[in-house]
């Protein structure tokens, strides 16, 4: 079985607190999702602990990860490009090197805000060819797929 790997550090909103850890609330005034460095601290300590758990699963190493998400439907939560390429480059430094992936809603801000160029397009929900329409306007130098 191939694996599309969704590993956050943001997973999910049905998820309690985006599959965050709870300890961040603790934290005053702490922005998550974003530069951050407390936040970005957090996100920091968790990458460069799964990617050692992950790296070797890769399909470049002959697992079945084919492609890692950078992050969630980010283009419903926030528009910070920064953000999205300190995540990239989380993963890169340690050790990630198969393509990469984000998942927004097919409209014009979601895609904008959400994908990054050199990512494939995941669409939520991808349900019409119109959906799709949207991802090759967003980029049409990358697959996009539901």
């Amino acid at each position: 079985m191939w694996v599309l790997l969704r590993l956050g550090p943001y997973v999910c909103a049905e998820w309690d607190f985006g599959g965050l850890p709870s300890y961040l609330l603790k934290i005053p005034d702490i922005k998550i999702r974003c530069m951050d460095t407390r936040y970005m601290a957090a996100v920091t300590r968790y990458i460069t602990r799964l990617a050692k758990e992950v790296a070797p699963l890769q399909c470049t190493n002959g697992g079945p990860i084919v492609m890692v998400q950078i992050e969630n439907e980010y283009g419903s939560y926030g528009n910070d490009k920064a953000y999205l390429d300190a995540l990239r480059k989380l993963w890169l430094k340690n050790g990630i090197n198969v393509p990469f992936y984000t998942s927004d809603g097919a409209t014009p801000f979601m895609l904008e805000a959400g994908n990054m160029d050199g990512a494939a397009i995941g669409l939520d929900s991808g349900s019409d060819s119109s959906d799709f329409a949207q991802a090759i306007k967003r980029n049409p130098n990358v697959p996009a797929f539901s």
